[in-house]
């Protein structure tokens, strides 16, 4: 399949979801969109099929020339594009592949001799386009990572909370309401490194532009998305320079359910863990789990009717779907699975909105290779400033086999 014909076969797809969509037909649009997510799935296998060829074949790189983008020369000249303009220039990102595979150094026409680098972490910016399409795999990968807010403030800046979590009230026709009091905060996001060691191998060292970007956007993202996403859990905010993670939080009063060591879950926890949802965050929160606790504590569990608790349904993509009390469930391997018999305090299960997590990001990314003197391997990092906190706790509820 060429990118013309898959460029083009793709735009057909999301026409016609989008007229799906349009017409109210969800069902079927989303349908349509599983078909898009198996078209990009197969042209990222065909690509790295065509690498494969192409490195026994001896096929070079693409070389870096002078060529005009945009009406402007783009290398050996003194017309200089915007940076965003000239990160995104095929000239930057073969030498961005080049600096990755090989080591060669990014040319100097790409470099401002008027900044100064201050960490030596840092030897090469990722392209624009690339960022891009890492972010966008992070939402395809990262379930938890797609279910939170994502933001893009300073760090060190404290912002209101209210920004994060409108609310709205009711005023008298043409009068002018008293100002009413609310109880409101702030948050404040720091500069969090986050380093993911990235292995970029081929079979040989010179592959074509297309297919080392696509086999880059597909290493990094998977590197991130675990780190980002365990930390989101159980992060402390401080220890190893993490986010905080939402189940470090306190809940609310009557939001945390304790069961006593060495007792099962029962259908009354399930009952009282539901019951602490506060109404009106009903509709976005989901229970969370590991796959092991619900399938070996809760699946087979029936109420006082003899109703199942949980249930397993296939949706029509033939996945299945997982509930309990109606209430969805996502399996999360970030937490401990339930036990009898536990050492500390354990949550070995939650009710959480994820809306009400945000991550906070610079949207800019560095990669440095290097030596490890230990080992004489070739490492690549990618780079990239994160924080993550929980900016409304209330639909939080955790369920905690205590300590004897």
């Amino acid at each position: 399949m060429t990118k013309e014909m898959y460029n083009q076969k793709r735009a057909d797809l999301f026409n016609q979801a989008q007229a799906l969509i349009d017409e109210g037909k969800l069902d079927e649009a989303e349908q349509v969109q599983e078909k898009i997510k198996s078209l990009d799935d197969e042209f990222d296998n065909a690509c790295k099929a065509q690498a494969n060829l192409n490195a026994l074949n001896k096929t070079s790189a693409t070389p870096i020339t002078n060529q005009i983008i945009g009406g402007k020369t783009t290398m050996n000249n003194e017309v200089k594009q915007p940076v965003a303009e000239m990160l995104n220039s095929v000239e930057y990102r073969t030498a961005f592949m080049n600096n990755v595979l090989n080591g060669t150094a990014i040319p100097k026409e790409f470099r401002n001799s008027n900044e100064q680098t201050t960490t030596s972490e840092v030897s090469s910016v990722i392209p624009v386009v690339l960022i891009q399409k890492i972010y966008s795999k992070l939402e395809k990968v990262g379930k938890f990572f797609a279910m939170a807010t994502k933001t893009n403030y300073r760090g060190g800046v404290a912002i209101p909370t209210s920004e994060l979590n409108l609310t709205a009230s009711w005023v008298a026709e043409r009068g002018s309401s008293e100002t009413q009091e609310a109880t409101t905060g702030s948050v404040t996001f720091a500069y969090r490194k986050l380093i993911c060691k990235v292995a970029v191998s081929f079979e040989a060292s010179v592959v074509t532009l297309e297919i080392f970007e696509a086999d880059f956007v597909e290493k990094v993202s998977k590197a991130m998305v675990k780190a980002i996403e365990q930390s989101m859990f159980t992060g402390n905010g401080s220890t190893g320079n993490q986010m905080k993670g939402f189940l470090t939080e306190t809940p609310a009063s009557g939001q945390a359910i304790e069961i006593t060591e060495g007792n099962h879950l029962t259908y009354a926890d399930l009952c009282e863990a539901e019951a602490a949802v506060p109404e009106e965050y009903e509709e976005g929160a989901v229970w969370v789990m590991p796959k092991k606790t619900y399938y070996s504590e809760v699946v087979g569990m029936v109420d006082e009717n003899g109703q199942p608790v949980a249930r397993v349904n296939v949706g029509i993509d033939g996945k299945p779907e997982h509930t309990i009390l109606g209430r969805r469930v996502e399996f999360a391997p970030y937490m401990s699975a339930f036990a009898l018999s536990v050492t500390a305090d354990t949550i070995v299960a939650a009710i959480f909105d994820f809306s009400h997590y945000v991550i906070n990001t610079n949207y800019a990314m560095t990669i440095r290779k290097y030596t490890d003197e230990a080992t004489d391997d070739q490492v690549t990092k990618a780079l990239m400033l994160v924080d993550g906190k929980t900016v409304d706790k209330n639909s939080l509820v955790t369920v905690t086999v205590k300590n004897a």
